[in-house]
């Protein structure tokens, strides 16, 4: 018998028709984040990180005072025109651009740290995908929620607009165009002038083998247009403080554990940090039960390895020498992903999953401020702590505006922290009340002659005391009748 079709087609035993296949409709596939474009993807990631910020805008610019400061510097360049550097060594690019975004409040300068920090975390996705890492997107959401950044793109701060420019520079660089990624780092230093530092392991990218063609040419290009271009945004600060701009590098005194828990712990939060320590022991494990290239694949990766290197250990130099805030390793953490991106896949992805939950859940300064519920420890992350602080401390504010309020005579009030709070909702004056940071002894003096009474705010009293040497215990100043909100532990 033979096995071949039969010669008459209708010998052929009629079929039972198929169902109807359900499918996508007509171009979702195209959606997925890996078939997109890179400007589509840009798109994506932007509005998406955005959108994630949008529910912790509202209540002031922020709990560090600097946020306050730097909205004051906007303030008085749109008011008098004149430039008044938030702090030194000065940030040109956001005080300048305050003075227009200031007129929107909060909701607006808030806003635009939201946004950049999109534009940041899009850079990175399209850095990642070019570099042909997987999950390049889960990575970018991954970077957009862990704790630091997040809590820092939902105030008015400068980390989020020198991100911006420093992601867009190492993507320029990736893609051999050393002209625009200077100018881009010269753009992040002018935003923040620690942003220079990555100089460093651009060089380090750029010289590793393979070179690009024309090096020198290469690198005469990253570095003068860097140079040129920081020189040119910070020649207003230059001019107007007449090159006094280095800020005071007295050593700030922490313990050890202090710093340790600032520099990871609130980096990366609990969760975030048990996921990399988790996935470098499997990755370990990996590497001595299947060998090394199966638990790191670094094959044609040396350049990245050598740029994230270098920027990892030059950030954490630039953190211990003053580790004053978590928030001065932000640029750390996208290089830290990159290098992370060649472990095992699932490895990773936990990682990235692991950043994405913790700014919402556990935290270390819940475990240590006491005894609480499992409940509560649970369900409070480091973002609903911020948003909690800054209502209080807006309580704080206003307790404080009512009482200088009540004053019916000229004032002096000892306001601390609290100071560029007051200039910029009120020009450092509410009703007869002067607001000053501190005083000095002659001039606490000067105010018991003139006969102009002095208040202090109760809860900055031990820091102005200690920052200045000056008794404000009555008679000498008069603590003003507030009493914070339990959440206000705004900054200095």
């Amino acid at each position: 018998m033979s096995s071949g079709p039969p010669e008459d087609a209708s010998e052929v035993a009629p079929q039972a028709p198929r169902r109807p296949v359900p499918h996508a409709p007509i171009g979702l596939a195209k959606l997925s984040p890996s078939r997109l474009s890179d400007g589509a993807l840009f798109a994506l990631v932007t509005a998406v990180v955005f959108v994630t910020r949008l529910p912790f805008l509202g209540n002031g610019y922020g709990i560090d005072a600097d946020a306050w400061r730097l909205v004051r510097a906007g303030q008085q360049l749109a008011q008098t025109g004149d430039y008044h550097t938030s702090r030194l060594p000065g940030y040109p690019i956001p005080e300048v651009s305050l003075a227009v975004l200031y007129h929107g409040g909060p909701w607006l300068t808030n806003g635009v740290s939201a946004l950049l920090s999109g534009v940041a975390v899009a850079f990175f996705a399209l850095v990642m995908r070019h570099l042909g890492n997987p999950y390049a997107t889960l990575a970018a959401v991954g970077l957009a929620l862990a704790p630091v950044v997040y809590v820092a793109s939902v105030q008015t701060m400068d980390y989020m607009w020198a991100l911006a420019f420093a992601m867009a520079s190492v993507y320029t660089l990736t893609r051999d165009r050393p002209l625009l990624a200077g100018i881009l780092l010269g753009l992040a230093a002018g935003c923040r002038v620690t942003s220079l530092v990555l100089l460093l392991p651009f060089l380090a990218y750029v010289l590793w083998p393979p070179r690009p063609p024309g090096l020198s040419r290469f690198l005469v290009k990253l570095i003068a247009a860097s140079l040129g271009t920081f020189l040119a945004a910070y020649a207003v600060v230059l001019v107007t403080l007449r090159g006094n701009v280095l800020p005071d590098l007295a050593p700030v005194h922490r313990t050890a554990l202090a710093t340790a828990i600032r520099g990871t712990f609130d980096v990366w939060g609990v969760l975030g940090l048990l996921a990399i320590g988790g996935a470098l022991v499997a990755t370990i494990a990996v590497a001595i039960v299947r060998g090394r290239r199966a638990a790191y694949d670094a094959r044609g990766y040396g350049k990245v390895i050598a740029m994230c290197t270098v920027a990892l250990v030059t950030y954490a130099a630039v953190y211990l020498r003053a580790p004053l805030d978590a928030s001065y390793l932000i640029p750390a953490l996208p290089f830290a992903l990159l290098l992370l991106a060649r472990i095992p896949r699932p490895a990773f992805t936990v990682v990235c999953a692991a950043l994405i939950v913790s700014p919402f859940v556990f935290t270390l300064t819940d475990v240590a401020a006491g005894p609480r519920t499992q409940r509560s420890v649970i369900v409070r992350g480091r973002i609903f702590i911020d948003r909690n602080r800054r209502l209080g401390a807006m309580r704080t504010i206003h307790q404080i505006e009512s009482a200088c309020s009540d004053m019916h005579q000229p004032s002096v009030l000892v306001a601390g922290w609290y100071k560029p709070w007051l200039d910029v909702l009120d020009g450092g004056r509410v009703g007869q009340c002067t607001v000053v940071l501190s005083v000095t002894p002659e001039e606490l003096a000067g105010y018991q002659t003139d006969g102009v009474g002095v208040w202090v705010v109760p809860k900055v009293k031990d820091y102005v005391e200690h920052m200045t040497g000056v008794d404000l215990d009555p008679p000498a100043a008069q603590p003003l009748d507030v009493t914070p909100a339990p959440a206000d532990d705004a900054g200095q």
